[in-house]
């Protein structure tokens, strides 16, 4: 069974060891907005790219769509 973006999301800060204010620093965001999209917010287009960038994995995009 596949993982929905946000699932995804959690586990891969968690693999990093980010807490989620952890994250919020590095994107320059709020502790809330990282639990609200690991609770299933999608983010804007630029904001998927950032979190992707910064986590190091594709998230929302295949490798073939980057």
């Amino acid at each position: 069974m596949e993982l929905l973006p946000h699932e995804k999301l959690k586990i891969y800060r968690q693999r990093k060891g980010y807490t989620q204010h952890d994250l919020a620093l590095l994107l320059r965001c709020s502790q809330m907005q990282v639990s609200r999209l690991e609770r299933g917010r999608v983010p804007s287009d630029e904001d998927k790219e950032l979190i992707e960038k910064t986590l190091g994995t594709s998230i929302w995009t295949t490798e073939g769509q980057r």
